[in-house]
């Protein structure tokens, strides 16, 4: 039910929507409510498609629920501060999967992550809580400033052996995936590698 606001200046009809992510929303509580369900309970996420086909709205308001209820489970700015890992990977097509067109504009430019984007994340253990981020490279000076934003100076970050990693200012143990160690004791990205998935 609207309410009215009691000031003579404004006497203007509000809802509880008001100053959350669903303000200005034509959509239902109910709508919003199952769609906020099927998102934090899906494994992998929940795509705009499968929203728009489970909650029988059009593909735009899915896409657009989607993207606020995102931004509305966006935590605050405070630090990490039990065990974190750190990953960075690169996102895009193979070469095999592009087009001629773009397979031409990469000819000679290298191989590997070359068209590609860069991110990387922070997992926390405790939480599951994880912080993501496009990057514009992956050596020390991109990837150090963001683990310093997003981790407390007291927590152990784990990292792979990355040389981007190599100086950081904390308690800091990798594992060494180029001669097969993927977990030392409580050192590994087992956490934060399946974050990629999503």
């Amino acid at each position: 039910m609207p309410y009215r606001c009691r000031e003579k200046e404004c006497a203007k009809q509000f809802s509880v929507k008001i100053g959350t992510f669903m303000q200005g929303s034509k959509l239902d509580y109910q709508v919003w409510a199952v769609a906020m369900y099927l998102m934090v309970t899906g494994i992998k996420g929940v795509s705009s498609m499968k929203l728009h086909r489970d909650l029988e709205i059009t593909w735009k308001s899915a896409w657009h629920l989607a993207h606020r209820i995102h931004e509305g489970l966006v935590s605050g700015d405070n630090p990490f501060s039990s065990p974190v890992e750190v990953d960075e990977t690169f996102i895009g097509r193979k070469r095999k999967n592009m087009s001629n067109q773009k397979r031409k504009e990469l000819e000679g430019t290298g191989r590997g992550a070359v068209g590609k984007t860069a991110l990387v994340s922070i997992k926390d253990r405790e939480t599951n809580e994880v912080q993501a981020r496009v990057i514009d490279g992956t050596d020390a000076g991109t990837l150090q400033p963001f683990v310093s934003e997003n981790v407390d100076g007291q927590a152990t970050v784990y990292t792979d052996d990355h040389r981007g990693y190599h100086g950081l200012t904390y308690h800091h143990e990798s594992v060494r995936h180029a001669v097969s160690e993927y977990v030392r004791d409580q050192a590994h990205t087992n956490g934060i590698e399946p974050h990629w998935a999503l």
